[in-house]
């Protein structure tokens, strides 16, 4: 992964209310303090309402806080429209629900408008749609496609490939795998990864899937009730669970690597998936034997 020392996203202080000064006034985000760093890869957990889309509203300047500062590549997102023009080119947002988003006929005029907007020719916003395509999992003949007959999973990987096709430096995704079955999931996952460690795209995640955190991010956010409770490394903090908020499970994969190690196994965290595990006990199979339910070295 590429990263360096530059911040490119500071919040202060920020809070942010719904509906302020009506009778369903809510606030969602209470005095959150964040730095992010160009290059990193940031998952933002956390059970329903805690807060998670309403901080990548703040991104990009679709919300504005409500109290404090959130500066965006050095741009406050409360500055005027030639700011939040500038915003829109560095900053994707994947929103949770794709029919906010797509609004051309076809597929391959969705996944160009974001380019043509930039000002890039037809020629180079096809090239850059064909890219998107195929790094979501969409064929370019799927180009011609009516996007109302999609369905709703088809519908995210178009909107995810027209952020895509924007090559924003900073990528907010807001729950990307819903609605996708789990290959395909994976599929996008293994894409977008890639795709950061080639580029040194910033990611922030938002998910309630705690395994794709292990698969994608190098950094997860926890949050609960509109405030951060925990930041830092996904191992340590899904290895420590009791800490976790009520109502967010330990990922499967945490389970298995920490059974494996208490038996003695060494897993890499790299290899914290089906295949790792599968490759792990092969290998110590080879070289062990169980005995009284521990593992022993073959001699």
């Amino acid at each position: 992964m590429r990263q360096n020392n530059e911040v490119i996203l500071t919040m202060e202080r920020v809070s942010f209310r719904y509906s302020p000064g009506t009778p369903f006034e809510r606030l969602a985000l209470i005095d959150i303090a964040l730095r992010v760093m160009r290059g990193e890869r940031v998952a933002v957990v956390g059970q329903t309402g805690s807060g998670k889309s309403t901080l990548a509203g703040l991104c990009n300047g679709i919300l504005k806080p409500s109290d404090g500062n959130v500066t965006v590549f050095g741009m406050d997102t409360r500055g005027d429209a030639k700011i939040q023009k500038q915003l829109r080119a560095k900053v994707g947002h994947v929103m949770q629900n794709p029919e906010d988003q797509l609004f051309e006929q076809y597929v391959g005029d969705d996944v160009a408008f974001g380019p043509l907007k930039l000002g890039l020719t037809l020629d180079e916003a096809r090239e850059r749609a064909r890219s998107a395509m195929a790094a979501v999992g969409l064929d370019f003949t799927e180009k011609d496609t009516p996007i109302y007959t999609l369905s709703r999973g088809r519908k995210r990987l178009v909107a995810i490939a027209g952020i895509l096709a924007m090559e924003p430096e900073l990528l907010i995704l807001d729950e990307p795998t819903s609605g996708l079955d789990p290959l395909t999931a994976k599929s996008l996952l293994d894409s977008l990864s890639a795709m950061c460690e080639e580029k040194g795209t910033t990611l922030l995640l938002i998910t309630h899937q705690l395994s794709e955190v292990l698969q994608l991010a190098n950094r997860v956010i926890v949050m609960d009730h509109g405030k951060i409770s925990r930041d830092g490394d996904p191992e340590a903090i899904f290895l420590a669970a009791e800490e976790l908020p009520f109502g967010l499970d330990v990922p499967d994969e945490v389970i298995m690597a920490k059974r494996l190690q208490a038996a003695g196994v060494r897993i890499e965290r790299k290899d914290w998936n089906a295949e790792g595990f599968a490759a792990t006990m092969a290998n110590s199979l080879l070289n062990r034997e169980v005995k009284d339910g521990k593992l022993t070295k073959l001699e």
